[in-house]
């Protein structure tokens, strides 16, 4: 799968997961208006990234989006190692023969 594809559905998937997300986040400090309001902009990036993944997985059979994946040359112990996405093609056959991933995708929320 080309990066550009992957791009395009990710931003497909910002707007269903912006409408849809039942996670709101408190002000912090407390704020005299309340809560901030329900969407991916007051989401932190793990709030985003499980919902991504399982809106994606939902969505498209061609692929599959794995969370918090491992770096395969470093050991997550005493840090945190993690890739937060991969991505790998789904076989026709629906069974995966290997471990390894097309994409490493690191997601940064502003």
């Amino acid at each position: 799968m080309e990066l550009n594809e992957i791009v395009s559905r990710i931003v497909k998937g910002i707007k269903v997961i912006d409408d849809m997300t039942e996670i709101q986040r408190s002000a912090n400090p407390p704020s005299i208006w309340g809560n901030y309001l329900k969407g991916v902009g007051c989401n932190y990036e793990r709030d985003f990234q499980i919902e991504l993944v399982e809106w994606w997985n939902n969505k498209y059979d061609d692929s599959c989006l794995e969370e918090n994946i491992s770096y395969p040359e470093k050991s997550p112990v005493g840090g945190t190692l993690w890739c937060d996405i991969c991505l790998y093609e789904t076989p026709s056959s629906g069974l995966r023969d290997s471990d390894e991933y097309e994409w490493a995708i690191e997601l940064k929320l502003l």
